[in-house]
């Protein structure tokens, strides 16, 4: 009988100690949501970040390295344009007029990249983003004003 008594306590306690390691859907659901809570407060910290990072105004410094740079380009495009004319004038050819209207618009181009760096506010948020499009379009008119005279030389 005393082992009889003790096979059921034994089995009665495993069964309990069994029984309470399991959880309930309830709990499951739960400890999901506060899973699900915790990723997404992660998420939002890491988009905060990366917007903090991507959006940063310009130093003194990086500002006037920039506009040192592109001032140089653009004293560097005015005068291939003025080259240009100079050199349409003295060909005559009957191509002479198309070529002024494209070398007016390369020119105005390069007037307007001069004042969007001029107007440009430093301690704007989206540094980064003006000078990768202000780059970009510089070294368009470079190709532009290379390719130009490479097709008059033809």
């Amino acid at each position: 009988m005393k082992t009889l008594f003790f096979t059921c306590a034994i089995t009665l306690l495993m069964g309990g100690t069994f029984m309470m390691g399991c959880e309930t859907a309830t709990e499951k659901a739960n400890a999901a949501d506060e899973n699900v809570e915790e990723a997404r407060q992660k998420l939002k910290e890491a988009q905060q970040t990366a917007e903090a990072t991507a959006k940063k105004a310009a130093t003194v410094e990086e500002w006037n390295a920039f506009k040192i740079e592109t001032e140089t380009k653009i004293t560097k495009n005015e005068k291939r344009i003025s080259e240009l004319r100079i050199k349409i004038n003295k060909s005559g050819t009957a191509f002479d007029k198309s070529n002024a209207n494209r070398i007016d618009v390369l020119e105005q181009t390069n007037k307007d990249l001069r004042i969007r760096m001029e107007t440009y506010d430093k301690s704007q948020n989206d540094w980064d983003s003006f000078k990768r499009e202000l780059n970009h379009d510089m070294d368009e008119l470079g190709k532009a004003l290379v390719d130009f005279t490479e097709n008059n030389k033809n």
